[in-house]
């Protein structure tokens, strides 16, 4: 069952502003979803999303050659299984790879 209601923080404490239909004691999943003064969810950056400023070429680049190498690492392990060839379109096949569904 999935629930959303309104609640304001007060003095380190959520106030719900409705009453819900749960037992005592019944534990439950709790995500924070900020308004903004009109009642609107707050829209996150592209920074907020990608967890760095898209301006920092330095992390970008970073980002892009750790992900590299971890695509590098996938198809050198799995041209690697018995009666395997490397695959040569990996870029374009990437998800049969991960998912490792054969591509022979």
């Amino acid at each position: 069952m999935v629930v959303s209601t309104k609640a304001i923080y007060e003095s380190g404490t959520l106030r719900l502003l409705e009453k819900l239909d749960l037992q005592e004691g019944q534990e439950v999943c709790v995500t924070i979803e900020r308004l903004d003064e009109d009642g609107y969810p707050v829209q996150e950056t592209l920074a907020d999303v990608l967890g760095f400023d898209p301006d920092d070429e330095e992390k970008a680049r970073a980002l892009a050659e750790s992900q590299h190498k971890a695509m590098m690492e996938l198809l050198e392990s799995l041209a690697g299984l018995p009666g395997s060839e490397p695959p040569h379109d990996g870029s374009v096949n990437h998800d049969k790879y991960i998912y490792r569904v054969d591509w022979r």
